[in-house]
């Protein structure tokens, strides 16, 4: 994963072809931020979460 940094400092990674991990990934924040990496072209995207809503198994999205 290759990433840039922009003249303000912040890092921009590219998303597309990708693998990412979500912490609290039952959440709201979680799961919209999921859906948008999967949008955006992300080849995996793993939830982790031990919330006990995360113990069901996940809607598709």
């Amino acid at each position: 994963m290759s990433a840039s940094v922009s003249s303000s400092g912040s890092a921009a990674v590219s998303i597309s072809g990708n693998r990412f991990v979500i912490v609290g990934g039952a959440s709201l924040v979680g799961s919209a931020t999921a859906a948008e990496l999967l949008d955006h072209g992300a080849s995996e995207v793993v939830l982790f979460d031990i919330s006990p809503s995360a113990r069901k198994p996940p809607s598709p999205i």
